[in-house]
């Protein structure tokens, strides 16, 4: 359920006076509590690691606070909620390099084929740097831009602070509004839609991605958190709710829950098996298949600002407390 002590941390953590002005009014709700390994867990698939803890990778250690992770076929790339940096280490681990310093609360990060961008709330831009390294640069212009990510040819980020979700084509630099909202915050996308979540509205949507009709997909919400796609369906977190949930693209059937009774549910992934989410109140990864079950399997322990992705058959994550980013082949 949904945690005020967590969201005024997380507000704080942030080091902004829009996003502790944004989520105060959210943070007056109650908690819950998650199901761990004394529960009556499902069994997963075999090639998945029962022993999941012990079995992850530590890509990088001594960390500050890493918080929110992209990763491609080369590196992992995270900020540093502590340092103002951010940072990337090759996925077979090694010495970290700084990519760029000096962020002001710098909350989501991605990449295409040559740059890394990154939200810097503080200064309300978009930041972008070679991915080999060099000087960071002004990529856009923004109110609050938040949580981001990338194709080929542009870059999307929600902008709470405005209520907008934005595409910006790489070749211009131009920014177009493709939706407004209430308080949108996480984005996921395929080669058709954006899916977007908006916590103040309680809503979950698409919009096509070049512009077009808005569909909403689920309404009435607690607070829609984090979203996935796959080839059929859309998947999110509601973090007052303590679910997990799920409806077709496109719309036009009621959501499926998924899970209940997590604790404070955010970053989600989904594979071709299973979906798997972070919950922040009982600090463990979680995982069930996409169809459902009795009673979700604790994957790993954690402790995540922001940062959960899936890649291949690997699942990546940071560890703000610890100061580890960390990898898990799942089979």
């Amino acid at each position: 359920m949904c945690d005020g002590a967590h969201l005024a941390s997380l507000a704080r953590v942030i080091r902004s006076p829009i996003a502790v002005a944004l989520f105060a009014p959210l943070a007056a709700c109650g908690g819950g509590h998650s199901m761990m390994a004394g529960d009556d867990a499902f069994i997963p698939d075999a090639d998945v690691p029962i022993d999941a803890p012990n079995n992850a990778i530590e890509l990088a250690s001594g960390q500050a606070h890493p918080a929110d992770l992209a990763v491609d076929g080369t590196n992992v790339y995270w900020l540093d909620l502590d340092s103002d940096t951010l940072m990337k280490v090759a996925l077979t681990g090694g010495t970290p390099v700084t990519l760029a310093s000096g962020l002001s609360s710098p909350f989501g990060v991605t990449f295409d084929a040559t740059s890394v961008y990154w939200t810097d709330s503080g200064t309300s831009r978009v930041m972008t740097v070679p991915i080999a390294g060099g000087n960071a640069t002004m990529f856009a212009q923004g109110s609050l831009p938040w949580n981001i990510t990338a194709n080929a040819t542009d870059v999307f980020f929600t902008d709470p602070g405005s209520g907008k979700i934005e595409r910006v084509p790489t070749a211009t630099g131009t920014a177009v509004t493709l939706a407004t909202a209430t308080q949108p915050n996480a984005l996921a996308i395929d080669a058709n839609n954006v899916y977007y979540t908006d916590q103040a509205a309680g809503t979950v949507s698409q919009v096509p991605i070049g512009g077009g009709p808005i569909t909403t997909l689920a309404t009435g919400q607690g607070m829609p958190w984090g979203i996935a796609v796959d080839s059929t369906t859309v998947y999110w977190t509601d973090n007052s709710a303590g679910t997990v949930m799920s409806a077709p693209i496109g719309g036009g059937h009621p959501p499926t829950t998924l899970a209940t009774n997590q604790s404070l549910p955010k970053d989600i992934a989904v594979d071709g098996h299973d979906v798997y989410w972070y919950d922040f109140g009982a600090d463990a990864i979680e995982m069930m298949p996409k169809t459902g079950g009795t009673v979700p399997f604790p994957l790993a322990g954690a402790v995540i600002e922001t940062g959960l992705v899936l890649r291949g058959n690997y699942l990546y994550w940071d560890d703000s407390v610890g100061g580890l980013v960390l990898g898990l082949k799942l089979y």
